[in-house]
C-alpha cells in the first residue's frame, strides 16, 4: 500500500479493497481490522475497550505513518506501544 501511494504520489484509493482478518492477540484479545480507501487503518476489541488508527500522510514523496489510540500499551511497537 505504501509503494502504491509513494509511486502514484497521492495516498488517495491506496487502501481500496484490502481487507484485513481480524487477529486473535495473545495479550489484547481478538482485533477487528478495517482498511479505508485513503489507506488509515483501524483496528479494535470492544470487550477490553482497545482502538488503534494507523493513518498514512504523503511527506517529501514517503509515506509516514501517524498513529493514535488507546490504551497506549495496545499500539504498535512502531507507534510506542508495546503491542
Amino acid at each position: 500500500m505504501a509503494a502504491a501511494a509513494e509511486n502514484a504520489g497521492n495516498i488517495t484509493g491506496a487502501g481500496s479493497n484490502i481487507k484485513l482478518a481480524a487477529s486473535n492477540h495473545p495479550k489484547f484479545g481478538e482485533l477487528k481490522w478495517i482498511v479505508e480507501s485513503n489507506g488509515a487503518i483501524r483496528g479494535w476489541n470492544e470487550k477490553n475497550a482497545i482502538e488503534i488508527s494507523v493513518m498514512p500522510k504523503l511527506e517529501g514523496g514517503k509515506v509516514m505513518w501517524v498513529c493514535r489510540g488507546y490504551p497506549n500499551a495496545s499500539m504498535p511497537a512502531n507507534c510506542g506501544g508495546r503491542g
